[in-house]
């Protein structure tokens, strides 16, 4: 189903990303900012929302897409590669451009209100019914009344998921950027999402995760573990905590949950006497004599 508008997220000026695709594409960021704001357009124009199709089944293809935007072909090649790279769009195996995470920044519920709409033109008294219009009117007003009522809990649980997944694409950026030698989870990971989500309740977190994180990042005994993932250090208020307090940073001669202090082989000393070592002190001191008399 088509709409006539779709959101676009004023945090797009400041977004990292759109400097990167830049960077990336060799081009300006203004250039960037209008190619991604067509896209968006061909994407919600589309006959199956966030895919850029002409018709059902039938692709876009990148020179139809640089002249409807108005932009170089090669251009827009380019910013799409570097799309791909930063995961912010993808070529399924039909050769359709399709717009990362559309589903949860254009959620279809946006257009609620119209169904509020609709039904108050579709609601008619009947008018063989036993009541008076007044009445018919004001039960037809109660029940759009519960509609919109609905409709605003549905946007509030849609605001609510859309910063889940949204901090959740910073964090998950952050910790792409730190440990690119860990297991990186995937954007859409739903689990990771709803701890993501339950984390953020809480101030500290908020305030605090990105410091864990790099505190993490200069601890070989994490690098080295196979258990530290993201999905640890958001399981509970615990682990991250840990993480920022130090618990984990190497020490030396730590033991227990620290990382264990290298151990160096030594061969073992000869055992000599004292004879011995007075007689070796006494022809380094012979020596020494000899070499200040030269």
């Amino acid at each position: 189903m088509k709409y006539p508008w779709f959101r676009f997220y004023p945090e797009a000026l400041d977004d990292l990303k759109m400097e990167r695709v830049a960077s990336i594409a060799s081009v300006q960021k203004a250039l960037v900012l209008g190619a991604w704001v067509g896209l968006l357009s061909l994407a919600s124009d589309s006959p199956e929302r966030g895919k850029l199709l002409i018709s059902p089944g039938m692709p876009l293809v990148i020179d139809e897409m640089a002249k409807k935007i108005g932009i170089d072909a090669d251009t827009l090649q380019g910013i799409i590669c570097a799309l791909e790279i930063l995961e912010m769009a993808h070529w399924d195996n039909n050769d359709t451009l399709i717009i990362a995470n559309w589903e949860p920044r254009q959620p279809n519920s946006d257009h609620s209100r119209e169904r509020v709409r609709k039904h108050r033109e579709q609601k008619q008294c009947d008018s063989n019914s036993d009541v008076t219009r007044d009445e018919c009117y004001s039960d037809a007003i109660e029940k759009e009344e519960e509609i919109e009522e609905d409709a605003d809990v549905e946007e509030e649980e849609e605001k609510t998921l859309l910063s889940a997944s949204a901090d959740y694409h910073a964090i998950r950026q952050r910790w792409r950027e730190l440990f690119p030698e860990k297991p990186q989870p995937r954007a859409n990971n739903k689990t990771l999402q709803g701890k993501t989500r339950t984390r953020m309740a809480s101030k500290h977190f908020r305030d605090n995760w990105g410091s864990a994180l790099i505190r993490a990042s200069t601890s070989k005994f994490l690098e080295a573990g196979s258990w530290f993932d993201l999905a640890w250090f958001l399981e509970n208020d615990m682990n991250y905590e840990k993480c920022l307090n130090g618990n984990y940073d190497d020490k030396k001669g730590s033991n227990g949950n620290q990382r264990a202090p290298t151990t160096i082989h030594k061969p073992l000393a000869q055992k000599v006497d004292a004879a011995t070592v007075a007689r070796q002190r006494a022809a380094i001191a012979k020596h020494r004599r000899n070499r200040c008399e030269q």
